[in-house]
C-alpha cells in the first residue's frame, strides 16, 4: 500500500490569525498552495510497554488537509523555485529514475508516495525555509490523534 506524505506545523500561533480552523499556504515564487487544518488538542491512550495504557498529551497541532501532492513535492525535488543563473554555461542534474516516482499510481495531482524518511525531514526542512512556518512530520501519537478526529 502506497502511503503519501503529510505535514503537520506547531507554528499555529502564525496560522490563527488568518481565522478558522484551515489557512491556506502559497509556496512564494510558486502558483502551488496547500490547506492546513487545525486539529485541537488532547489526551490519548496507547498502549503501554508493559500491557497497561499510558495516557500521552496532545498540543494543538495544524495537519495538512490532504498528502502533500506530487505538484508540491517535484518544486522541491527539481528546485522549480528556482531562477536560472544567466552566467551558467550548463546545469548537471541526477539521471531521471528508471522507475517512475509515482509507481503508475498517477503524478499531477495525485499524493506523492515513495520517499524516503530523510527526503521527507529535507523536503519539511524547505518548505519551513521558504514558508517562514516550522513544518515537520508528526510523531506517532500526533498522527494517531488526528486520525481519530481529535476525539
Amino acid at each position: 500500500m502506497a502511503v503519501g506524505l503529510c505535514l503537520c506545523s506547531w507554528s499555529a500561533g502564525q496560522a490563527v490569525h488568518q481565522g478558522g480552523q484551515v489557512f491556506e499556504q502559497r509556496i512564494p515564487g510558486t502558483t502551488i498552495e496547500f490547506k492546513m487544518v487545525k486539529v485541537d488538542g488532547g489526551t490519548l491512550q496507547i498502549p503501554a510497554d508493559d500491557g497497561g495504557v499510558q495516557r500521552v498529551e496532545v498540543g494543538d497541532l495544524w495537519f495538512s488537509q490532504t498528502e502533500v501532492t506530487w505538484d508540491l513535492y517535484d518544486v522541491w525535488v527539481y528546485e522549480l523555485d528556482q531562477s536560472a543563473d544567466e552566467d551558467v554555461d550548463g546545469v548537471s542534474r541526477p539521471s531521471k529514475p528508471y522507475i517512475p516516482p509515482d509507481r503508475g499510481f498517477g503524478h499531477s495531482g495525485h499524493p506523492a508516495i515513495s520517499m524516503s524518511r530523510h527526503a521527507s525531514v529535507e523536503f519539511c526542512r524547505w518548505l519551513s525555509e521558504k514558508t517562514d512556518r516550522r513544518y515537520r512530520l508528526p510523531t506517532r501519537e500526533e498522527w494517531t490523534h488526528a486520525a481519530l478526529g481529535g476525539a
